[in-house]
């Protein structure tokens, strides 16, 4: 489903002079690099790659991701990349700290806490969070968003739907429950978008653990 997204979306637009990527809750930035691997075979000549990512050392990744594809530094790919999580106003959230490399289920919140959503025991440490409006000024259309920020999906949308409206033409969103898939299909529904491909969510009921995320 995540190629099927972003090919579709760089396909509505190939015939442009130019292409913009967001990647919001990214990981190692899979999605924004194959965006500019893609763009530039395409011949795309102004290719922006817009990135957000919690955990410090996948954000380390991330950087080197992008070096290692031939994006970084390179003449008609620009790129902005923000260590610190999406929501929906800029503040100080806290997030899991030395969380293992292939853990990618860390998630944000408004409290400090040693066991998080799952039941997994963590430390947290303060980290920066960013507003979609803050992260969005002053850039121009975004041909296609990937949000995946362990089920704080809805709670950011749903308050930026003018923001979305204006700024956004495609839109895929990994999320973490039946309950928020309902919700998103619900305000798309509201903001009159289109669903080209939805894959509602798996999960086994477990009453040992602590939410149905």
């Amino acid at each position: 489903a995540e190629y099927q997204a972003l090919l579709t979306a760089i396909d509505a637009c190939k015939a442009q002079p130019s292409l913009t990527v967001a990647e919001f809750g990214a990981g190692w930035g899979p999605w924004v690099s194959a965006a500019g691997v893609v763009g530039k075979r395409l011949g795309i000549k102004d290719i922006r790659l817009i990135a957000v990512e919690a955990d410090s050392e996948k954000y380390k990744l991330m950087q080197a991701h992008l070096a290692y594809n031939g994006l970084a530094g390179q003449d008609g790919v620009s790129i902005a990349t923000y260590e610190g999580a999406v929501w929906h106003t800029d503040t100080t959230l806290n997030f899991p700290k030395n969380i293992v490399a292939v853990d990618f289920g860390g998630r944000v919140s408004e409290t400090s806490h040693s066991t998080d959503y799952r039941g997994m025991a963590y430390e947290t440490a303060e980290i920066r969070a960013y507003a979609l409006e803050s992260l969005l000024k002053g850039e121009r259309t975004i041909d296609y968003m990937h949000v995946d920020v362990q089920g704080a999906e809805y709670e950011i949308l749903s308050r930026a739907g003018d923001l979305m409206n204006e700024k956004v033409k495609y839109l895929f969103i990994g999320t973490h429950s039946r309950l928020i898939d309902g919700q998103l299909l619900e305000l798309l529904h509201k903001w009159g978008w289109d669903i080209r491909f939805a894959n509602p969510c798996q999960f086994v009921f477990n009453r040992s653990i602590p939410t149905i995320e």
